[in-house]
């Protein structure tokens, strides 16, 4: 009785680490970005990406060093204002298994922020 205890116990480990193991993958971050040339101040770059983040409903925006963040669900966006080279950068990240969307929102900060 004690080794039929033991087994059930045994297997009962391997299947929460398995499932444990799954899960962790599914948790994994994703990341994505894109960057393109500017020739906006730092200043007016800044005024431009809290905006852009503005108009497209992101929440939480602020400013922390050359980057302007902002939230969108369980999405995190940054534009980086890099004047002195000319380019601002954007990039982001949130759920692994949520590629198509981070994508598609990085796609769409840079479009509508490059449009004004």
């Amino acid at each position: 009785m004690t080794r039929r205890l033991i087994a059930g116990l045994l297997v009962a480990g391997v299947a929460a680490l398995g499932a444990t193991a799954a899960q962790a993958q599914s948790q994994q971050p994703s990341i994505s970005s894109a960057w393109e040339h500017t020739n906006l101040s730092q200043e007016d770059c800044f005024a431009r990406a809290k905006a852009t983040m503005d108009r497209l409903n992101y929440q939480r925006i602020e400013k922390i060093g050359n980057t302007t963040f902002g939230d969108r669900g369980n999405f995190q966006i940054g534009i980086r204002c890099v004047s002195e080279k000319q380019m601002y950068y954007v990039f982001g990240g949130g759920p692994g298994d949520q590629d198509a969307q981070l994508d598609k929102y990085i796609n769409e900060m840079k479009a509508s922020f490059g449009s004004r």
